[in-house]
């Protein structure tokens, strides 16, 4: 329903949600990133990237991914 796909970012696996609430919530870099959860700049970019794939996944599921792309 629309309460479900209103927030897709909670869908995620944990390490992934993870690096996007520190990189687009809380602004931060990879390498600042990579500080706070004490992992690699490496895995940072992969799982971002990753999470990013999971993401349009989850949009197309609510029917809302296409239509976002157009606006």
């Amino acid at each position: 329903g629309v309460q479900t796909c209103a927030l897709p970012i909670y869908k995620l696996p944990a390490k992934y949600y993870s690096v996007v609430n520190c990189m687009v919530v809380k602004e931060l870099s990879v390498k600042e990133t990579a500080k706070e959860l004490s992992i690699s700049e490496d895995n940072v970019r992969k799982r971002f990237e990753r999470a990013k794939l999971l993401l349009k996944t989850i949009m197309k599921g609510c029917g809302g991914y296409e239509e976002s792309r157009a606006v």
